[in-house]
């Protein structure tokens, strides 16, 4: 292997953790979580940064509006997830210099929106140019209570989702395919575009995570839900027996119409910023209850396990299950 493209994503960050690991602060989340966490004044300081680039994360049917939009949503999903308030915004924006003025306000709308939607400010930031349109985002949040790390699972919890899977995988393919799909109506073509447009970090979920004390894990699902489960599995060195996977009705029709696995779009999508959770086995009633209490409603997933790895219970077997969806470098589709 000579070349980053030889590496997958994952590969990569062991070999930036393994080459500067002398120099790495893990502060109370562990290093590889989904943000840094440190005690500041009393408080949990949160800190999470991330990336979005055109040619991987703006696909050509949608507009630079959606690009801020997303931008936002991505580094704020990482910080709700550890149980945080998100606060301010620091962005550095590489610029091609043939972009149109009217995508550049299009752009910076859609980033405006989604600070006014999470309640947050812009702190300040970089501009540069650059060969393509390149956002890095780094949001800061804050938590009075804890942080909830990935690792924190033992074998018999169980895994639980805020929200139901598919709309942005098939959104995604609508928006890549030349093909022609069934669609039953605009409501539904609108349903999948916002999906991929305007995805919204789930927000509302936040004062549940810090008034249900039996949660102990959470990632969110932004590299899929297969992606997610396999972290968790890492993390925590045990295994994820997936007994329900939790599809939208809108991909199983759609999935219907057209001959199309709606199980694929569910488990291998990406960018539906739902919470993947873990909480004790014997309180599963009880959260239930505490969430719905909230307005927000769970559905189960599955459960841990001994082995490591991820796998499936379907027609009364258990089959391993690929760890497929979004990666950067050495695996660039689904």
């Amino acid at each position: 292997m000579n070349f980053i493209k030889d590496l997958s994503e994952l590969e990569i960050i062991e070999l930036i953790s393994e080459i500067i690991f002398p120099r790495i602060i893990s502060g109370i989340l562990p290093f590889g979580d989904d943000s840094i966490g440190t005690l500041c004044g009393g408080k949990y300081l949160i800190i999470n940064s991330d990336m979005f680039i055109a040619k991987t994360d703006l696909p050509k049917s949608l507009d630079y509006s959606c690009a801020g939009w997303k931008a936002v949503t991505m580094s704020v999903s990482d910080i709700i997830a550890k149980g945080a308030k998100p606060y301010g915004f620091l962005m550095s924006l590489g610029l091609p210099r043939d972009l149109p003025l009217s995508n550049f306000t299009k752009l910076l709308k859609g980033i405006s929106s989604a600070l006014e939607f999470y309640d947050m400010y812009l702190l300040g930031g970089d501009t540069n140019e650059a060969c393509d349109l390149i956002i890095d985002g780094i949001t800061f949040g804050f938590s009075n209570s804890r942080l909830i790390p990935r690792k924190g699972l033992k074998e018999g919890d169980l895994i639980i989702s805020t929200g139901l899977f598919g709309l942005t995988a098939v959104g995604l393919h609508l928006s890549l395919s030349n093909k022609t799909f069934d669609i039953s109506s605009q409501e539904e073509k609108d349903l999948f575009y916002k999906s991929i447009c305007h995805p919204v970090a789930r927000i509302d979920v936040l004062n549940a995570l810090n008034e249900i004390d039996e949660i102990v894990a959470s990632i969110d699902s932004s590299d899929g839900l297969i992606r997610s489960l396999y972290e968790l599995s890492r993390a925590n060195k045990l295994g994820i027996l997936i007994e329900n996977i939790p599809i939208h009705p809108a991909v199983i029709s759609f999935a219907s119409r057209n001959k199309l696995s709606p199980k694929e779009f569910a488990l291998y999508g990406g960018e539906e910023f739902e919470l993947i959770i873990g909480v004790r086995s014997d309180k599963f009633d009880a959260i239930y209850e505490q969430f719905q209490e909230f307005g927000i409603t769970i559905y189960p997933v599955g459960r841990v396990i001994r082995k490591l790895g991820v796998y499936l219970y379907e027609n009364g077997k258990i089959i391993p299950v690929e760890e497929k969806g979004w990666m950067h470098f050495k695996q660039t589709k689904y």
